[in-house]
């Protein structure tokens, strides 16, 4: 699960948490914050949700920051890593924060249920929780996709925005940034850093966002992006973390990880493993598979002949831009599980068995497959490719209706060509 506090802290502990709005701001100034300029539009600010949304998540110093902001500290959501960090950890468990394991579905269930018995003013009456919603840091131009969780509950939030203005240098923990003690050395040379918060009216969810978190998260979002004059974008955490393993092998992210998701029935941890076969076959690091690279993967070894191997490169590069990029390695990929229709696999599987490049595959060629993958009766016997395929009639040379008849029968022919190709581009089980 993850770690929090399930009661308040005593009036006595919270009272020893007075000194820590001083240590706030002197840590604000250390790092060049000479000034907070906040802005509230509050028109009533007697009505105070338990739930605080900030957006966008820029810097480490944002939750130093929302502290100044909501004396003497509010609750945070953050990763399990923050209680590692010097000062920073110590805070969030002093602010009865909630600690999650952002790679750990059970960890992320738990997570959920303990926002929503803190937004709930009937079940909590510690200090608020501080949510940043996007997940993980950007660089502030953008919004991010919204996490669910702090909109599951139904109960109103506070959306509060952030703003960091610079002219030489942006403390976005982002990119050339992802350093932390190069940032905040980099902070700390800056002659004045500046942070603007501005604290929206509270947004209470209609019926319809009640019964729909994704709708209400949505809405949210647009609200704090207008108010910031900037757009939103439909990538999540998932792309950011995939796009830091993209970067460093120079693979191009032109793809929204909830969409392959969807589309190719696969888990993240899927996409993960994938870009790291990915990686393997490209051996010159360019980010792409060209010609010469699928060839050589496949070429090694027998079984594949070159005129298949030329065949599933052109399926595998729908674009035709003469290289198989990481979308499209996926894409072909996804044939290879059992998730895809047969009629999606037989497409991929005709064209490992299409050894002559002619759009007919010979019934030789799948007897001499299924021999190879399925064990042996006694030396001597007739094989079991040809046990298999005794009783069905037909020509010695099949096309592709034909073929997706004899799948439909004989499935096993399906399933080793996928075998087949999974092993020989080494893929990842």
């Amino acid at each position: 699960g993850c770690l929090y506090h399930k009661e308040p802290l005593a009036c006595w502990r919270c009272a020893l948490l007075s000194p820590i709005v001083i240590f706030n701001r002197l840590l604000l100034w250390c790092v060049g914050f000479w000034r907070i300029r906040i802005v509230d539009r509050r028109t009533d600010k007697s009505i105070r949700p338990k739930v605080i949304v900030c957006a966008p998540h820029q810097c480490f110093m944002d939750p130093i920051v929302m502290a100044y902001t909501f004396p003497p500290l509010p609750g945070a959501v953050g990763k399990k890593e923050l209680l590692s960090m010097p000062l920073v950890g110590s805070l969030f468990v002093a602010g009865q924060g909630i600690f999650v394991d952002r790679k750990n579905s059970d960890s992320r269930h738990a997570c959920k249920d303990a926002i929503a018995w803190r937004a709930n003013p009937e079940t909590w009456s510690g200090p608020p929780t501080l949510i940043f919603p996007e997940g993980t840091t950007t660089n502030g131009r953008i919004l991010m996709q919204f996490k669910a969780g702090p909109f599951l509950p139904g109960k109103p939030v506070q959306p509060v925005v952030l703003k960091y203005p610079h002219k030489h240098f942006s403390v976005s923990w982002v990119g050339a940034n992802s350093n932390l003690g190069k940032l905040i050395l980099r902070m700390m040379l800056q002659f004045a850093n500046f942070c603007e918060v501005e604290v929206l009216e509270p947004y209470t969810p209609s019926a319809a966002e009640c019964a729909d978190a994704g709708l209400f998260a949505r809405n949210v979002r647009k609200s704090m992006a207008c108010s910031l004059g900037i757009g939103t974008t439909e990538h999540t955490y998932d792309d950011v973390f995939l796009s830091e393993i993209a970067r460093k092998y120079g693979v191009q992210m032109n793809f929204e990880v909830d969409e392959l998701k969807s589309r190719y029935d696969m888990c993240f941890e899927d996409l993960k493993t994938l870009i790291q076969d990915f990686h393997k076959l490209d051996k010159n690091n360019d980010g792409v598979l060209s010609r010469v690279e699928f060839e050589e993967v496949l070429m090694a070894g027998r079984g594949f002949t070159k005129e298949t191997v030329q065949h599933l490169f052109e399926f595998f590069d729908t674009d035709h831009s003469g290289c198989v990029q990481y979308r499209e390695f996926v894409q072909a990929i996804a044939l290879l599980s059992t998730n895809c229709t047969s009629e999606s696999r037989a497409k991929l599987a005709f064209l490992v068995y299409d050894t002559r490049g002619n759009g007919k595959v010979l019934r030789e060629t799948l007897t001499q497959s299924l021999n190879s993958a399925m064990a042996h009766p006694a030396s001597g016997s007739v094989g079991p490719g040809e046990q298999l395929l005794c009783n069905t009639a037909g020509p010695e040379e099949l096309d592709y209706d034909e073929f997706c008849e004899l799948v439909k029968q004989y499935p096993q022919v399906l399933e080793q060509a996928c075998k087949a190709l999974r092993e020989r581009l080494g893929l990842s089980e």
